[in-house]
């Protein structure tokens, strides 16, 4: 620049070319102007970088665990920033504060034109602060583990709910002010086998065969645990949908409101293929006892002769139907062809003695707990390892009950039972979250064209066809039966966001418009539904959750 000053000086005295002198001199503030104008571009180019780098710089050190050294956090933040700025960095300041981190920087302007006027040593400077939110969060996620969802989706899904579990905990502005649960589903929700046994926890339960449809199994009354007692069986775990409208609200367990209590998963046995064979077959999965011979009376006079055994006939008042022990035939027999008859197969099923008198005998996973395949909820609590460790447990199988999913993720979060650990809705200091995944739409199977009187496999709603029946619109097939769980879904997702309960909803890899058009109405807002294409996707889906949920924002 220097060099052309001294050459606009030295033509100055020369009096030929006066036009080309005249020019000169008007081009040189053209000149100057461009030029200015191309380094205060670079300049704002260079300021634009900066501040992209230190607002990296900030979300990084605010992510950091509450209780990281200072050391840390500014070598963390330090590292950020460098590595997303192409250039040198000077006076770098991290300043941490309880809810928030402020970095500053600045860096060399390095001015082509200017600095031939004194402003060679100019530099440009920016700062960027990273805040997080101070109020206390309670996360429950609600995954699909049906199983679509083997293999590469349940392995993303894993390593993405870890990566959420893992933010959340390290980012809680102080210890106490997180809590976290987990809601695996399948058809079926999972409350803990333990809950069997826990004399407080296990007052939800209708041990006392009190509501109606503890009994609608039977053809008389019989306790379903006294049931299990009698084939030498554990429950799993799993309960069964309440009746509607209970299944979509948080009514509270009431001692004194029988159908408000929660009913333990019990599939019954299904009708034999005939008699003396009681192998599952096509229409009938479920077939765990003889239906025949284990509905055979008992004989109270059982090993007696002579006149003992007539007295005993005479007393027991059977001495007119002494065949009644010798046949083979149960008492609800109608005649027939057992298996080709309705009826039969109907009387066959409810026989509630064949649970007491038959020997039990599982195929292939069938008996009462056939169906309940999820993994146990995980309360919400400040223990993380365990959710980690329920994470890691989760497995892929069974049908899809996204409706039973959301609404034990609500009861998760209430302060109210089954699970009390949720604050009250009142606590203005605490927010709480759910967040829902599914890879495909709510699905119970239906034996459509087939004699299978039920109609449907046994689920948490019962069967499709029976007494008292949860199904409301008597679906005949897998598409009704849909339908039905769609509207109990959305239902559901409606009265959740109205006691408070902020709801994200994600979609992975699905390519259904309805299920789309159902998990987006669910979210709390167009902005709270996600579309995963893909396993790659999820983390990314995940983080822009957790920013959300703990407020990390840039502030300034």
């Amino acid at each position: 620049m220097s060099g052309l000053i001294r050459f606009f000086r030295r033509i100055s005295g020369d009096e030929r070319g006066n036009t080309a002198i005249i020019f000169a001199l008007s081009i040189l503030p053209v000149i100057l102007l461009v030029g200015a104008a191309v380094d205060l571009s670079g300049m704002h180019g260079k300021r634009s970088a900066l501040q992209s780098a230190l607002d990296a710089a900030a979300l990084a050190a605010a992510k950091m665990p509450y209780n990281s050294s200072e050391a840390d956090v500014i070598e963390t933040a330090t590292r950020f920033a460098n590595a997303n700025f192409d250039g040198e960095i000077q006076n770098l300041q991290v300043v941490r504060a309880d809810d928030s981190i402020t970095v500053t920087g600045e860096s060399p302007a390095d001015l082509m034109f200017l600095s031939g006027f004194g402003m060679d040593d100019r530099s440009v400077s920016t700062m960027s602060q990273a805040t997080r939110g101070a109020h206390k969060v309670e996360v429950v996620m609600v995954l699909d583990n049906s199983g679509s969802m083997r293999g590469s989706k349940l392995t993303s899904l894993k390593r993405s709910a870890r990566t959420l579990v893992d933010t959340l905990t390290s980012t809680e502005a102080k210890p106490g002010t997180t809590k976290i649960g987990l809601v695996p589903f399948t058809a079926a929700i999972n409350v803990g086998p333990d809950n069997f046994n826990d004399t407080t926890l296990a007052a939800w339960l209708d041990k006392e065969a009190r509501a109606d449809q503890h009994t609608e199994i039977f053809d008389r009354n019989l306790n379903r645990f006294t049931a299990l007692q009698q084939i030498g069986q554990q429950w799993g775990g799993c309960v069964e949908t309440r009746p509607y409208p209970l299944d979509v609200n948080d009514t509270p367990p009431n001692n004194a409101v029988p159908e408000t209590l929660f009913q333990i998963y019990f599939a019954p046995d299904e009708p034999d293929l005939q008699p003396g064979n009681y192998e599952p077959d096509d229409y009938y999965p479920n077939n765990y006892l003889d239906d025949w011979t284990g509905s055979k009376p008992e004989d109270p006079c059982a090993g007696l002769s002579g006149w003992a055994l007539l007295l005993c006939r005479i007393y027991s008042a059977d001495d007119d139907d002494d065949d009644q022990y010798d046949s083979q035939e149960p008492p609800w027999y109608d005649g027939g062809d057992y298996h080709n008859k309705a009826s039969n197969r109907k009387k066959g099923q409810l026989y509630a003695p064949k649970y007491q008198k038959s020997e039990y005998e599982a195929h292939n996973g069938e008996g009462p707990n056939y169906g309940c395949l999820a993994k146990p909820i995980q309360p919400l609590t400040e223990r993380f390892t365990e959710i980690r460790s329920a994470i890691e447990a989760m497995d892929a199988s069974g049908n899809t009950n996204i409706h039973e999913g959301i609404a034990w993720g609500w009861r998760a979060l209430s302060p109210t039972p089954p699970f009390t650990e949720g604050a009250s809705y009142d606590d203005r200091e605490t927010k709480k979250f759910l967040i829902l995944l599914t890879d495909g739409a709510n699905n119970i199977t239906a034996n459509e064209g087939s004699k299978n009187h039920n109609v449907s496999i046994y689920s948490p709603y019962g069967y499709a066809r029976q007494e008292n029946p949860r199904f409301l619109t008597n679906p005949d097939s897998t598409y009704e039966i849909r339908q039905e769980m769609d509207s109990r879904t959305a239902q559901t997702c409606e009265n959740a966001k109205a006691a408070g309960i902020t709801v994200f909803t994600i979609a992975f890899d699905v390519n259904d418009d309805d299920i789309e058009d159902l998990m987006e109405d669910c979210a709390s807002g167009s902005n709270r539904y996600f579309l995963s294409p893909n396993p790659g996707d999820l983390e990314e889906t995940f983080e822009t959750i957790v920013n959300e949920i703990t407020e990390l924002r840039l502030s300034q």
